[in-house]
């Protein structure tokens, strides 16, 4: 099956660059400003550019197509994933920013879940859905899914954890553990005012790196919105680390 990127708007360069894709088992092609697929050519400031390659026929795979711009080599990345469904609930339970780093969010998550009449018998592992210090939460939660729903229905919120953290979801996230309503709450989560893309917010917006519960020391922990379907369910604002906020999990895994 041939996969196909979006259209990158080429700003970096300023001059006339060569570009290439190497070969592979993806039989990658690219197309310049909407042209016939080649495998090299040439890219001209404000040009736009798109990749495409064949995935692999099943299973959770990944394949990664290579692009050469100017000498400089980039990837993109094909997922092939299986037909795995993940919950997502927000915590019943509270906690200031000092959750204990990651592994102590994912802790949180895990008791929640154990105890959640929703979610105990599910079992598995279960992450909370938080940014940390130049990190995202699609740099450790695992990929291995197609389907995320909110508990206590068969609600889509995403596809997959792309599109998890394209900037909105498919329903809010405003259920717990135990299937009760809890809307217009504000889960910490890391991530900083985006512009075209979620950022991870630095050490001073992540209550540094999820170690800090006190409201002094300059730190402070961004926030989202649980009611929300667009940008705001992650990112809203920052508050004092002191302040006692939610958690998004996303499991079972």
């Amino acid at each position: 099956q041939r996969s196909t990127a979006a259209r990158w708007l080429i700003a970096s360069i300023n001059t006339a660059t060569p570009v290439y894709v190497l070969g592979g088992p993806t039989n990658p092609q690219l197309s310049i400003n909407g042209g016939a697929w080649t495998t090299s050519g040439t890219l001209y400031p404000e040009d736009t550019l798109q990749v495409r390659g064949t995935s692999a026929g099943s299973g959770d795979a990944e394949r990664i197509v290579e692009i050469n711009i100017g000498g400089n080599r980039y990837a993109w990345l094909i997922r092939t994933l299986s037909a795995k469904t993940v919950k997502i609930f927000v915590t019943s339970t509270t906690y200031n920013g000092n959750l204990g780093g990651y592994s102590g969010a994912d802790a949180k998550c895990q008791t929640r879940a154990a105890a959640g009449s929703q979610t105990s018998a599910l079992g598995g592992t279960w992450y909370a859905l938080l940014a940390g210090d130049s990190s995202m939460p699609q740099d450790r939660i695992p990929w291995q899914w197609s389907r995320a729903e909110r508990i206590g229905a068969t609600t889509v919120v995403a596809n997959d954890i792309a599109d998890l953290m394209d900037l909105s979801i498919g329903t809010a996230i405003n259920r717990d553990e135990n299937g009760t309503s809890r809307t217009n709450n504000t889960p910490w989560t890391g991530v900083g005012y985006p512009s075209s893309v979620f950022e991870p917010a630095d050490r001073w917006g992540t209550c540094q790196d999820w170690s800090d519960g006190t409201a002094g020391g300059g730190a402070n922990g961004f926030y989202g919105n649980n009611a929300t379907t667009s940008i705001s369910y992650m990112a809203v604002g920052t508050s004092a680390c002191n302040s006692t906020r939610r958690l998004y999990c996303i499991g079972p895994f």
